[in-house]
């Protein structure tokens, strides 16, 4: 499954890819925002990568002229109570702070919150990631109770307010590379 719009494409991750995610897992830069922070082995990776189920994970590699710049998913699926979970990392430092991470979350949930039946998104950040902080309060995300406040921050986003924070965001996106948005999905 591929999505597109926004002048990038987000790339459902597939076996041939997870090598790359955990070389990118494994590089401090990224690491040190994660939860998970021990050393991934090749064996690590593709046991998390052979538990991810199908219907409720959705990781995707963000892509922008044929090159791979960071990974953002929707996972952990409660179609029951329409929630979910989601997360970003952008890996190529010069996109960072740039619009590509926008383009890759409003598409990400312009996709899931028009496409499904799902009415919100939880995300968690780690408390030394400010930038990320921001980043998601800037979407929209607001605060929820968290287990473990010294370690890391809970935040909320609602389908509501998604297009209601983010419209401004969606019609300058919109403005820029248009406003198709093109799933392709695999041929089985």
């Amino acid at each position: 499954m591929t999505i597109k719009g926004f002048g990038i494409e987000l790339v459902r991750l597939r076996k041939e890819h997870i090598e790359t995610v955990r070389q990118w897992r494994n590089d401090e830069r990224i690491n040190r925002f994660m939860d998970f922070r021990e050393f991934i082995s090749e064996a690590d990776q593709k046991r998390w990568f052979e538990q991810l189920n199908p219907e409720t994970d959705y990781y995707f590699l963000i892509q922008q002229h044929s090159e791979f710049h960071g990974l953002i998913h929707f996972s952990h699926i409660d179609w029951d109570k329409k929630m979910g979970q989601s997360g970003l990392f952008i890996k190529t430092e010069a996109f960072q702070g740039t619009p590509l991470p926008v383009s890759a979350s409003a598409l990400l949930l312009e996709y899931f919150f028009t496409h499904t039946p799902l009415l919100g998104v939880e995300a968690k950040v780690m408390v030394n990631n400010t930038v990320a902080l921001h980043y998601n309060e800037s979407l929209g995300f607001v605060h929820i109770l968290s287990e473990h406040p010294d370690t890391y921050y809970r935040l909320m986003l609602s389908k509501e307010a998604f297009y209601n924070v983010f419209q401004k965001n969606l019609s300058l996106l919109q403005k820029v590379y248009g406003s198709e948005m093109e799933i392709i999905l695999p041929e089985n």
